[in-house]
């Protein structure tokens, strides 16, 4: 963890707030308070996916740092195909979003490796020997329908809030591990 310790009581917030998102495990949020209003906005958009109309919930099991961006884990139940996509892709958005701001502060940053460990911050808090900012792009794979699968390369667009696909190619023959039979 780059900076002080997160001093968002996550149990008490979505208790009061949302609770239909319920925290597993007291104290499993493990990250600077710099990305404390990262995580209020993830689960702010998680609830809202939920709505009043479906009997689902969603438990948060952690929230913590790993090279440098935000990790939630999260179980899910009861949920339409529909809002488990919207809820990862609200999940996705804040990971991202974590990796262009600081950890300590919250102001706009980025990844880099300090040393043995990758941290997320602003020039300010960028650690002893921290190397040059990660590039911000990732890759990932998604279905766009039951048999068609893209790659596409994302990146967070701080000023617009969203993940912006930057290049997209279809997958031939991909398999779903999911729809394998294991057995």
């Amino acid at each position: 963890m780059a900076g002080g310790p997160s001093r968002l009581d996550l149990v008490a917030y979505c208790a009061t707030r949302h609770p239909r998102v319920a925290v597993m495990v007291p104290g499993s949020l493990i990250c600077g308070s710099g990305w404390d209003t990262i995580v209020t906005r993830a689960v702010d958009r998680i609830a809202g996916i939920l709505g009043g109309r479906h009997g689902g919930q969603v438990e948060i099991e952690r929230v913590d740092e790993k090279y440098g961006t935000l990790r939630i884990d999260l179980s899910v139940s009861g949920l339409t195909r529909r809002q488990r996509r919207l809820v990862d892709a609200a999940v996705s958005l804040a990971e991202e979003r974590s990796a262009s701001t600081c950890e300590t502060c919250g102001a706009p940053g980025r990844v880099r490796f300090s040393g043995m460990s990758y941290e997320a911050s602003c020039d300010e808090h960028a650690g002893r020997g921290a190397g040059d900012p990660e590039p911000l792009e990732f890759s990932r794979s998604r279905r766009i329908s039951r048999h068609v699968w893209v790659r596409e390369t994302v990146a967070y667009d701080r000023d617009a809030d969203k993940l912006v696909v930057l290049k997209r190619r279809r997958v031939p023959n991909f398999v779903d591990e999911d729809e394998t039979d294991n057995g």
